[in-house]
């Protein structure tokens, strides 16, 4: 839904949380650009919510946007948060080593 990804893109870690507790949202598509929940997160470097999507396992972190970029590309080159840009890359790798299975554990 929209506010799910508002939440998402805000950083509302709170909400994201409570949206994830009551249904599965975490692969809508926005789609002007194709991204996943975790795209948008990145993009605007918010971290918990990074965190909170790979905890929970349900995204796919692997996915790419219209413009071919993991969530990971988005931390390094949107946000300018290389920590995050990092993390996803750890956890983009795990899912591919898995066969794209989630949750990465990292």
């Amino acid at each position: 839904t929209e506010d799910f990804i508002t939440a998402c893109s805000n950083g509302d870690a709170w909400k994201v949380r409570r949206f994830l507790e009551q249904s599965d949202p975490t692969n809508i598509i926005e789609p002007d650009t194709g991204q996943n929940c975790i795209h948008i997160a990145a993009a605007h470097g918010a971290v918990d919510v990074v965190d909170i999507l790979l905890e929970d396992g349900r995204t796919d972190v692997i996915a790419r946007d219209n413009y071919n970029r993991l969530p990971s590309e988005l931390a390094g080159t949107v946000a300018r948060d290389f920590r995050l840009c990092e993390h996803l890359a750890m956890a983009e790798a795990k899912a591919k080593a898995d066969g794209g299975l989630f949750p990465p554990t990292l």
